[in-house]
């Protein structure tokens, strides 16, 4: 089988000399792609075409494809994106997965049609199924497009997958990879919030905590910013000594982060299936969710509690943890065996493996 990746903003995560930022959802299907590797498939990722060249990386064929030109319009992006068409004849990939919400879905499925390759919808966010309200116009419409003409959907959570199956009955659920082992063995410190300065993920409501719980030290690791609402945190958080804000890590950074944290506070009013979960779990880092808990997660391996969008309750919670930290250790320890079990890449392979060669 050789599996085609198609995850654009992921060159960083294979070149680290490049500065194109990437998210969760790049760092999940990178570790799939790896782990689909090393089980003996062939596996090309098609990404941002930033003047690197082809590469091997890990068992990987990294292709340059796409110019990365955010500000170009319509015309222009339909002209780059074929020079992913011809980076697809070129590989001939059997399988295609394409993660997260992009019109590019409905030219994967033309170039499917055309070349006898299956081509599958990844979900990353709740929204993706829900009209894909953050795209715009041709992206928008190609996405839809897209899902109705993909050979299937492979869902993060319940949610999801309830409204894939309206769209396609063959979708299934599969959840992240995540690669495990600990970053470090470092005395717990900090309450920490990471993720991109983005509306959605409320970060103002981590400042509240940050106030509320002064004796404490607050960490603030910013992977992108929406530079009006980061000017906005930042003039708040001048007047919290106890909040520290920090933005441009690696993911390798991030990680050790979250191994010198005590909790992970999440603030965002929805997630797929939150990368940075996993992350925490792995790093033996509780986690406590103001609203995001896919499919009762955090009940499911112990790994923390939601809280029903009741920022208060999420606060008193905090303090008893920190008052008396045998909660918090709970919460570290029962994570930590969960991700392992449940979430190790050459487990979440299998089930892409099976998935993929089933009959639709």
């Amino acid at each position: 089988m050789h599996i085609g990746i198609v995850s654009l903003f992921s060159c960083r995560l294979f070149d680290s000399s490049l500065t194109l930022r990437h998210g969760g959802a790049e760092v999940q299907i990178v570790t799939l792609a790896k782990a689909l590797a090393g089980k003996g498939h062939q596996v090309s990722v098609f990404v941002f075409d930033l003047g690197q060249g082809e590469k091997e990386v890990n068992g990987l064929r990294v292709v340059p494809s796409i110019r990365y030109q955010p500000e170009a319009n319509a015309l222009r992006q339909v002209f780059e994106q074929r020079k992913l068409w011809a980076a697809l004849k070129r590989h001939k990939p059997s399988h295609i997965l394409m993660p997260g919400g992009t019109g590019i879905l409905s030219l994967l499925t033309h170039y499917g049609e055309k070349h006898d390759a299956d081509v599958y919808s990844v979900l990353m966010h709740d929204r993706d199924v829900a009209g894909a309200p953050l795209l715009k116009g041709l992206d928008q419409a190609g996405f839809k497009k897209g899902l109705k003409h993909c050979d299937g959907i492979v869902a993060q959570n319940a949610v999801q997958l309830e409204a894939a199956k309206a769209i396609k009955a063959h979708s299934t659920i599969i959840q992240p990879p995540i690669d495990s082992g600990r970053s470090g063995t470092v005395d717990k410190t900090s309450i920490i919030w990471v993720g991109r300065c983005v509306d959605w993920k409320q970060p103002g409501h981590f400042l509240t905590l940050a106030k509320k719980h002064p004796q404490h030290p607050f960490l603030m690791l910013l992977t992108e910013q929406d530079q009006p609402l980061l000017e906005k945190i930042k003039e708040a958080s001048s007047t919290i000594p106890n909040l520290t804000i920090e933005s441009g890590l690696s993911r390798g950074e991030v990680l050790k982060k979250l191994s010198s944290s005590q909790a992970l506070i999440s603030t965002s009013v929805s997630e797929g299936f939150p990368t940075v979960f996993l992350e925490a779990m792995t790093q033996s880092c509780a986690i406590l969710s103001l609203n995001s808990n896919p499919d009762d997660v955090l009940d499911k391996s112990g790994a923390g509690k939601a809280f029903n969008n009741n920022l208060d309750q999420l606060s008193h919670h905090l303090k008893d943890c920190l008052d008396d930290i045998t909660v918090l250790k709970q919460y570290q320890e029962s994570g930590e065996r969960y991700v392992q079990k449940h979430h190790a890449p050459e487990i979440i392979a299998s089930m892409y493996e099976e998935f993929l060669n089933n009959e639709r």
